[in-house]
């Protein structure tokens, strides 16, 4: 499973999503697709790390990696 909260602090550090990619050994289009997210409703590290790990889980494709966008906001209630 992709690493969430890091690939959001490595970001908001102001590393480059390439160099995410690489650090953490994760697609690109993963990378590209959290930042995007988190961006688009506006998700600091801090809050992303308070999520339990388990919830980020069970609303994200393993197999495919894919994120299910609508399943990991509701982690925030």
């Amino acid at each position: 499973m992709p690493n969430y909260p890091e690939i959001v602090r490595l970001h908001e550090s102001s590393a480059s999503q390439r160099s995410i990619s690489q650090m953490l050994g994760t697609n690109r289009n993963i990378v590209s697709k959290v930042i995007k997210l988190v961006t688009a409703h506006q998700i600091s590290y801090q809050e992303l790390a308070k999520w339990e790990t388990q919830k980020m889980e069970a609303h994200s494709d393993h197999r495919n990696q894919r994120i299910n966008a609508k399943s990991i906001l509701h982690c925030r209630l």
